[in-house]
């Protein structure tokens, strides 16, 4: 209630007020906010923004982000390592803000050290835990035709051993589907990925079964879509429920984080090894 009082008190004295108040809001220090991704059998992606202030953006008319307001956010020239076992792999980068390996083993049980360091020579660490892999029982799509247009997924799996949490990307078709999102990770509005469930084996008993409905705007019956599962770390469950309510992947990517768990030290975002199961379907053949 003293919240409420103190409000409508500041209200009254700004209505009442003739000159203008000058109000100082201090910014957040630019910090590298990362993204990864698993491919499996594939490689590992690292992507690196720039954090920043809302008044920083510049939309077209369409409220979409201009491509030229984006690039500036993304970072270029970053030295980027993943460690493992005493090894240590330098990635490549593929285009602006994007940096892979096709090296860097991808197994379970095994902890990935990642090490960053970007062009105004700052330093940002953070360690994954890669969990066991987590299958499928069983995937299928279906359509529902009458009325609304509709595509459901059915899914189920078997609850590993222990206490774990669970992500759940639902793909639709884009250029490069078995890349996921990732070759479409800084577009707005055009990527591959159209929902992300996450599940806490808290809510249920040995096996998650649930289907998932989504409409003809999100997915049309002539698309190829894609289905993932992933065993995740708590930390992450829990940064994921945060994030749920940021959008798409542009808006999680670029908005600025600074009240998100993160596991960067030095920086925001979050490094995480999930190695997802992948199941493909092409919609013309239900």
């Amino acid at each position: 209630m003293k919240h409420i009082l103190y409000i409508l008190m500041g209200t009254l004295i700004v209505a009442c007020s003739t000159t203008p108040l000058e109000v100082n809001i201090p910014q957040q220090e630019q910090k590298t906010v990362v993204f990864s991704q698993v491919i499996p059998g594939r490689t590992m992606i690292i992507a690196l923004t720039k954090s920043f202030g809302a008044l920083e953006l510049q939309q077209n008319e369409d409220d979409s982000i201009s491509s030229s307001s984006l690039s500036r956010f993304l970072e270029d020239s970053a030295t980027v390592t993943i460690s493992y076992n005493g090894q240590s792999d330098t990635l490549f980068q593929i285009e602006k803000g994007l940096y892979a390996s096709i090296s860097t083993p991808q197994e379970a049980n095994i902890i990935y050290d990642l090490k960053i360091q970007n062009d105004r020579g700052e330093e940002l660490t953070a360690s994954a835990y890669m969990l066991p892999k987590i299958n499928f029982d069983s995937s299928f799509p279906s359509i529902e035709r009458s009325g609304d247009t509709t595509v459901s997924i059915d899914f189920s799996f078997t609850d590993l051993p222990g206490s774990n949490w669970y992500m759940i990307n639902f793909y639709r078709q884009g250029e490069n589907l078995d890349g996921l999102d990732v070759n479409s990770v800084f577009k707005n509005g055009d990527n591959n990925l159209v929902r992300t469930e996450i599940v806490s084996d808290a809510t249920f008993d040995g096996v998650y079964t649930n289907q998932s409905i989504f409409s003809s705007d999100e997915m049309s019956i002539t698309d190829t879509i894609a289905v993932a599962v992933s065993n995740i770390s708590e930390d992450y469950f829990k940064f994921l429920d945060l994030r749920k309510r940021g959008g798409n992947i542009f808006s999680e990517l670029v908005s600025e984080p600074i009240s998100y768990p993160t596991n960067i030290k030095n920086g925001y975002g979050f490094f995480n090894t999930h190695y997802p199961d992948i199941e493909i379907f092409d919609l013309n053949n239900y």
